[in-house]
């Protein structure tokens, strides 16, 4: 039966760890299929990648958590004109197609900045990985019957659903926000490469594209996990979910080093201390803004690098209190004041002490502060921080994500795929 809307409930994003790569633990489609596995009971069995035995599992993960997702593509042509004739003889496809995916979520734990291969140990800068030569990550949008939730679904109904997948696609933003009366987001830019609509959620194939022929993928296969809000309780190794629903507005504080310069992680608070700023909003953006690279006899661009150099910004909104916020009043001394300072953002686990996630923007340089007041409004401060990102290895400047999803430690996600629960 046709659908006559879709809303919410009934949509589930995915990302899988390597655009061309398997989907499956066990190869291009598994040992077989999903349906194929041994059955551990008559009525349940459990599917797990486990490197000593035949067993399969996908290697695609959810998205949680996500508030806003939008997609969509254009193809751009060039019309084909002659003499003797006005109007085109033609319209032919000379560039790659423009794909865009656009999705927002809660800031939780770290979990969907792992998947979306973000270091979050809070050693290594978080553009080190995107900084390299890839093919991309393949994305995901599930589509379920109306009116069913995506989550809680038995298999012969999940399996029914349709799915949107976004090929080759290449972070280009991430930001992260936060504000006085509404709960911290992040969102995310994807550029891609291809899209593909596939009916069923098992056995189907990729949106990856070749870029160095500008076909399709062939003979890789995946499948899409079950939907999930929860915690899965698996003790650490195969998370589905956050145990954190939201973090708060007010576990959230910002502080900086004012002393010791950058690595001097002797902070100073830019809320509790005596000269404080009463913060009101901060916005962090990291910009991965892309270039195709093209070349004759190639469909798709060979490859999508990296505009460099990389300036990440912080953005700070608060009420003035005490304006000694530069650390220097007197602008001419300023213009001499090459120190950088380290600007720690901390999300605390709501009802605890414990950092649930740590936005850190190392070697940053204020550009820019604007106080203004009027008649009715309490006087405001807005601060602007900007850090130009090293290399892969310099772990001095950029922006580096910390978070408590599994003590931060980077995992391999290949080996700890989703499980399934066959019904």
């Amino acid at each position: 039966m046709a659908r006559n809307r879709v809303i919410y409930q009934s949509e589930a994003l995915y990302v899988s760890p390597n655009a061309t790569g398997y989907h499956y633990a066990s190869g291009a489609n598994g040992v077989n299929n999903l349906d194929a596995v041994p059955a551990v009971s008559d009525t349940m069995r459990t599917t797990q990648y486990d490197p000593s035995a035949d067993n399969t599992g996908t290697l695609v993960e959810q998205l949680t958590r996500v508030q806003s997702a939008s997609y969509s593509f254009t193809v751009n042509r060039t019309d084909v004109n002659e003499y003797g004739k006005l109007a085109r003889i033609d319209a032919v496809v000379i560039e790659p197609p423009t794909v865009s995916l656009d999705f927002t979520y809660l800031v939780t734990d770290g979990r969907n900045e792992l998947l979306l291969d973000f270091p979050i140990d809070g050693t290594v800068s978080a553009a080190s990985g995107h900084m390299q030569s890839r093919p991309g990550q393949n994305f995901f949008m599930m589509t379920t019957s109306e009116g069913s939730d995506a989550q809680g679904l038995t298999l012969a109904n999940h399996k029914l659903a349709d799915a949107i997948g976004v090929g080759n696609g290449y972070l280009s933003d991430y930001s992260v926000e936060a504000a006085v009366g509404s709960l911290p987001t992040a969102s995310v830019t994807i550029e891609g490469f291809n899209m593909l609509g596939t009916t069923g959620t098992i056995d189907g194939p990729t949106p990856g594209v070749d870029l160095e022929n500008g076909t399709a993928v062939a003979d890789i296969k995946f499948a899409l996990p079950l939907a999930t809000g929860d915690n899965d309780g698996d003790a650490g190794e195969n998370f589905q979910t956050s145990d954190i629903s939201a973090l708060r507005p007010g576990d959230i504080s910002l502080s900086y080093t004012r002393d010791g310069g950058p690595g001097d992680w002797n902070y100073r608070s830019l809320v509790n201390d005596a000269t404080s700023l009463n913060i009101q909003n901060f916005s962090l953006s990291l910009p991965l803004s892309r270039s195709p690279i093209e070349r004759l006899g190639s469909k798709f661009a060979f490859a999508r690098v990296v505009d460099t150099p990389i300036t990440a910004t912080l953005s700070v909104s608060a009420l003035a209190q005490d304006l000694i916020s530069t650390g220097n009043n007197n602008l001419v001394d300023l213009l001499d004041d090459t120190a950088e300072r380290d600007i720690r953002i901390t999300m605390n686990k709501p009802g605890t002490s414990t950092a649930a996630m740590h936005f850190d923007l190392r070697g940053a340089r204020l550009d820019s502060e604007n106080v203004s007041s009027d008649i009715g409004s309490n006087k405001s401060v807005d601060l602007t921080y900007t850090a130009q990102i090293g290399g892969p290895q310099d772990n001095v400047h950029g922006v580096f994500i910390s978070g408590i999803f599994n003590d931060g430690t980077q995992k391999a996600k290949t080996n700890y795929p989703s499980s399934y629960d066959l019904v």
